[in-house]
């Protein structure tokens, strides 16, 4: 079952992300509900909401009868914790690049000669 993103709506303090369910040929509309105060809290970007939204339909199968799905406190804190598991990977890697290349400085400034 593949699902497309197709936009969201703002309603009250909530964000409905919709997608676009391709299932055996009969596509469906799914909702997908987060909590504005809830990237906040987790401080998660908004702009991560449908990759966020995308995670939580990989994980599991949507009842065809109830298209909607709630994203939970526990969808967050999990997004933040692959979001800080990521951040520190990338600042270990550039931890390694800089010390594994040396720093070359000019002697002089008028010439141009790299030592």
């Amino acid at each position: 079952m593949t699902y497309r993103y197709i936009g969201f709506e703002h309603f009250r303090n909530q964000r409905l992300y919709k997608f676009e369910r391709q299932a055996a040929g009969h596509p469906a509309t799914v909702i997908v509900s987060a909590d504005l105060s809830l990237f906040s809290v987790h401080r998660v970007n908004i702009q991560d909401g449908p990759a966020l939204c995308t995670q939580r339909l990989a994980a599991g199968p949507v009842d065809a009868r109830e298209p909607r799905i709630e994203l939970t406190d526990h969808d967050f804190r999990a997004h933040a914790a692959r979001q800080a598991l990521a951040e520190q990977q990338k600042a270990e890697l550039r931890k390694r690049l800089h010390n594994r290349l040396p720093a070359r400085r000019p002697r002089s400034l008028v010439s141009g000669h790299w030592g």
